[in-house]
Protein backbone atom coordinates (compact mmCIF):
# COMPACT_ATOMS: atom_id res chain seq x y z
CA UNK A 1 0.00 0.00 0.00
CA UNK A 2 1.55 3.26 -0.96
CA UNK A 3 1.68 6.26 1.50
CA UNK A 4 -0.64 8.03 -0.98
CA UNK A 5 -3.32 5.17 -0.54
CA UNK A 6 -2.89 5.26 3.02
CA UNK A 7 -3.94 8.65 3.27
CA UNK A 8 -6.92 8.67 1.07
CA UNK A 9 -7.86 5.37 3.74
CA UNK A 10 -7.37 7.71 6.79
CA UNK A 11 -9.32 10.69 5.02
CA UNK A 12 -11.92 8.47 3.86
CA UNK A 13 -12.42 6.96 7.52
CA UNK A 14 -12.04 11.05 9.57
CA UNK A 15 -14.96 11.88 7.17
CA UNK A 16 -18.24 10.69 8.41
CA UNK A 17 -16.87 11.48 11.97
CA UNK A 18 -16.29 15.21 11.35
CA UNK A 19 -19.74 15.64 10.26
CA UNK A 20 -21.04 13.58 13.45
CA UNK A 21 -19.04 15.87 15.35
CA UNK A 22 -20.05 19.30 13.61
CA UNK A 23 -23.71 18.20 14.30
CA UNK A 24 -23.37 17.55 17.52
CA UNK A 25 -21.01 20.75 18.38
CA UNK A 26 -23.97 22.55 16.65
CA UNK A 27 -26.76 21.33 17.97
CA UNK A 28 -25.72 21.02 21.51
CA UNK A 29 -26.41 25.06 22.18
CA UNK A 30 -29.65 24.42 21.59
CA UNK A 31 -30.76 21.35 23.63
CA UNK A 32 -28.90 22.99 26.69
CA UNK A 33 -31.18 25.69 26.33
CA UNK A 34 -34.21 23.62 25.99
CA UNK A 35 -32.90 21.99 28.90
CA UNK A 36 -31.99 24.51 31.51
CA UNK A 37 -35.51 26.45 30.25
CA UNK A 38 -37.36 23.25 31.16
CA UNK A 39 -35.82 23.41 34.42
CA UNK A 40 -36.77 26.62 35.07
CA UNK A 41 -40.21 26.02 34.37
CA UNK A 42 -40.41 22.91 36.55
CA UNK A 43 -38.99 24.97 39.20
CA UNK A 44 -41.67 27.83 38.48
CA UNK A 45 -44.40 25.14 38.63
CA UNK A 46 -43.11 23.58 41.78
CA UNK A 47 -43.15 26.75 43.08
CA UNK A 48 -46.19 27.98 42.80
CA UNK A 49 -47.77 24.37 43.39
CA UNK A 50 -46.28 25.18 47.05
CA UNK A 51 -47.11 28.35 47.29
CA UNK A 52 -50.58 27.73 46.25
Amino acid sequence: MSTFDRYQHAYRNARPTQRLRRAIDEGIGYGLALEGITAAEVARTAAAQSAA
